[in-house]
C-alpha cells in the first residue's frame, strides 16, 4: 500500500461534528500541511461519511473502531513508512518500535474512578485503561497538552520527559474581537457551565453551591448547563434541583454549535469550572476569549493554565464555590480587572503560538541538522 503523503492520521474523531480532541489533531494536520509543507491524509474505518474534502481522508479496514485501530491500522502501519500520528490517547498494541510514530495523549482522566459515565464513557475509559500501558514505551515521540500532564506520564510511566512535548491547546483569539465582547455591566444575568455525566467534572456541586447563594443572587441569576446529554443522569440532575428548590432558576441546554457556544460565553456573568481533573480545561482560555469572568478549582491544571486570570475556589467545598460566586458579582473592580488579566493569558494560547509550537516540535523531531 503506497500512499503519496508524508504524514497519516486517525481522523476518526476528526471529521463532521467534532470537539476537543477533533479540533486540536485538525489544527495540528494544518500547520504540518500549510507552514511545513507537507502532505497529509486522515484515516478512517470504512463506512465513515465524510461532508468535507473527501480527497484529504482514506477509509479501509473494520467498520468497527476498536478492531479498525488494533487490527485494521496494524496492517496499514506496517505498509506505511511515513508519519503516522495517533491522536487520541490509544494506538494498536501490535505497534512496532518506530521513530517515525507520535501519539498524543490528552490526559490521564480514564485511570480515575469516575461515577455517572454513560455505557460508552465506561468502555472508553476501560479501552484506554488497558491499552495506554502497553503502548506508551514504544513510542519516541510523545505529545501532551499540559506541563501537569506531562508530569502525570512521567511518574505513572517512569518516561523520559525528554520524550514529551508540551504543546497546549489553542483558541483563535485577535485583540480586534475584544470590541464584540459586552462589557461586564452589559452582561445577562447568569453562571454559564460546561460539564459532563463523569463525577470527576463535579458539575452536581455547581448546583448545591448555587442553593446556597444569598436570596437575592438566587432569585436573580440562572444557571445554564451544557453538556449532560445521558436522559438517565439528567433525571438525577433535575430531581437534586427540585430537591434544592432551585428547579426554576437552572436551564439545561441540548446540544449547542459552537457560535451558540460563543454567544453564551459572551453574555454570561461568570463561567465556572468546577472539575476536579482535566488535562487543560478549554473552556478556561474559550472564557478568557470571550471576556467571560472565570471561577475555577484550585487544583489539577487549573492554576499553570488560567494564571492570575482566575478566581479559585477549593471543587471539594461547596460553600467555597458559592463565596467566589458572590466575590464576582460583589467585587466588581476585580472581575473587570480578572477580565482584562484573562485577556493577556489567552494570548499565550493563541493559534500563532501554537502554530510556532508545532513547527518547533517538527523541526526538532524530524527535519535533519
Amino acid at each position: 500500500m503506497k500512499f503519496d503523503v508524508e504524514v497519516v492520521y486517525d481522523a476518526t474523531f476528526a471529521v463532521n461534528q467534532y470537539r476537543g480532541m477533533g479540533k486540536y489533531i485538525n489544527n495540528f494536520v494544518r500547520v504540518l500541511k500549510i507552514d511545513k509543507g507537507l502532505r497529509a491524509v486522515g484515516l478512517l474505518k470504512t463506512g465513515t461519511k465524510i461532508f468535507e474534502n473527501k480527497e484529504d481522508y482514506y477509509s479501509f479496514g473494520s467498520p468497527l473502531y476498536i478492531f479498525w485501530e488494533q487490527i485494521s491500522m496494524y496492517f496499514f502501519s506496517k505498509k506505511f513508512d511515513g508519519i503516522i500520528i495517533y491522536p487520541y490517547n490509544t494506538s494498536t498494541i501490535f505497534l512496532r518500535k518506530s521513530s517515525r510514530n507520535v501519539l498524543i495523549i490528552h490526559d490521564l482522566i480514564y485511570f480515575n474512578k469516575s461515577e455517572n459515565r454513560s455505557l460508552r464513557q465506561k468502555v472508553g475509559a476501560l479501552y484506554r485503561k488497558f491499552v495506554v500501558p502497553r503502548i506508551i514505551h514504544k513510542f519516541e515521540h510523545i505529545i501532551t497538552v499540559s506541563e501537569y500532564s506531562k508530569e502525570q506520564l512521567i511518574n505513572r510511566f517512569n518516561l523520559d520527559e525528554n520524550m514529551i512535548n508540551v504543546i497546549p491547546n489553542s483558541v483563535n483569539f485577535n485583540k480586534l474581537d475584544i470590541s464584540r465582547n459586552a462589557n461586564y455591566n452589559d452582561k445577562e444575568s447568569y453562571i454559564l457551565h460546561i460539564g459532563g455525566e463523569p463525577s470527576y467534572k463535579n458539575s452536581k456541586s455547581l448546583l448545591y453551591a448555587f442553593s446556597k447563594l444569598p436570596d437575592y443572587i438566587r432569585n436573580t441569576y440562572k444557571v445554564k448547563m451544557i453538556g449532560i446529554r445521558d436522559n438517565k443522569v439528567l433525571e438525577q440532575y433535575k430531581k437534586i434541583t427540585r430537591d434544592l428548590g432551585i428547579d426554576q432558576r437552572i436551564e439545561f441546554l441540548p446540544y449547542q454549535s459552537n457560535d451558540q457556544i460563543n454567544d453564551l460565553y459572551r453574555k454570561a456573568k461568570m463561567f465556572v469550572f468546577p472539575s476536579f481533573d482535566e488535562g487543560f480545561g478549554i473552556p478556561i482560555i474559550e472564557s478568557f476569549k470571550f471576556g467571560c469572568p472565570l471561577l475555577c478549582s484550585d487544583s489539577s491544571c487549573f492554576p499553570e493554565i488560567a494564571g492570575n486570570a482566575a478566581r479559585y475556589f477549593n471543587p471539594n467545598d461547596e460553600n467555597s464555590i458559592a463565596s467566589a460566586i458572590v466575590a464576582t458579582i460583589e467585587e466588581k473592580e476585580e472581575t473587570i480587572l480578572k477580565i482584562e488579566l484573562g485577556y493577556l493569558q489567552v494570548e499565550k494560547y493563541s493559534s500563532d503560538m501554537f502554530v510556532e509550537n508545532v513547527k518547533s516540535w517538527y523541526d526538532k523531531s524530524f527535519v535533519k541538522h
